[in-house]
């Protein structure tokens, strides 16, 4: 069987969420030089995205940023 990465409960409610990206689909184009809308409910609170990167390499698919005030996020350290 292979192991599962395992966390604690969050609260979440979808009409109200914290990070909210305005895109009316799923997907958006990953290319140098796009940028992702968003707005973030409190600013106070530390917020975190993840990204999915569908065409990468196997181990560089999935990106956390933490989303930051001003209009970039930053990769999260490893």
């Amino acid at each position: 069987m292979v192991p599962v990465d395992q966390t604690d409960w969050i609260n979440f409610n979808v009409a109200t969420p914290q990070v909210d990206f305005g895109a009316e689909g799923s997907l958006l184009t990953d290319l140098k030089g796009n940028t992702i809308p968003v707005t973030v409910a409190d600013s106070a609170k530390a917020s975190k995205a993840l990204l999915l990167h569908l065409h990468n390499a196997d181990t560089k698919r999935a990106q956390v940023l933490d989303i930051v005030s001003g209009n970039t996020g930053k990769p999260k350290s490893n």
